[in-house]
Order: C-alpha cells, then structure tokens, then sequence
C-alpha cells in the first residue's frame, strides 16, 4: 500500500546543524521538498532555500498556519455550539 505523498523539511530555520551540508543527504533519503516561504524566515533566507531547492531537484513549500481558521469559527460559534450540545443532551 502506498500513500503516494511527499517528504518535505518543514521549518529549514530550526534545524540545528547547516542546512546547506545536510540537504543532499536528506535529499538521498528521499526528500522531495523544502519549506522555502513562512513568516520566520528573512528575505536572504528565503532565496537560500530556493536556491538548495533548485540546486537538488526539490519541490519548493511554504508554511502557514492551518488550524487558524477553525479556531476562530469555533470562538465565533461557540455559544451555538455549547447549546445544541446541551439541547441534544436533554430527554423528556
């Protein structure tokens, strides 16, 4: 069985070793992208990581925060939510 997805290096900023020495041996472990686009990195950054992208064959990503937008619906709707919980806890 195959998931057919892609392995991406998430948040390239964070890793603690230089990301421009390890990249070829995670790319021969079977990387397929790198996260190029997201609010913490800088201008410089940002090129860096297209440019490695570029440089060994990789698809490029960028990052934003997903779980934003149900957060805030659940924080508007949230007395609607509560009350048909409650209304379909109530037999009689």
């Amino acid at each position: 069985m195959e998931a057919n997805g892609i392995a991406s290096l998430a948040h390239p900023i964070r890793l603690h070793e230089d990301v421009t020495s390890v990249l070829p041996e995670l790319r021969a472990a079977g990387l397929n992208a790198v996260e190029a686009y997201h609010s913490d990195h800088s201008a410089a950054q940002t090129e860096l990581y297209l440019q490695l992208a570029a440089q060994h064959g990789l698809l490029v990503t960028g990052g934003f925060i997903a779980s934003l937008p149900p957060i805030l619906l659940s924080l508007v709707f949230y007395r609607y939510i509560v009350s048909g919980l409650s209304a379909g806890g109530v037999k009689g």
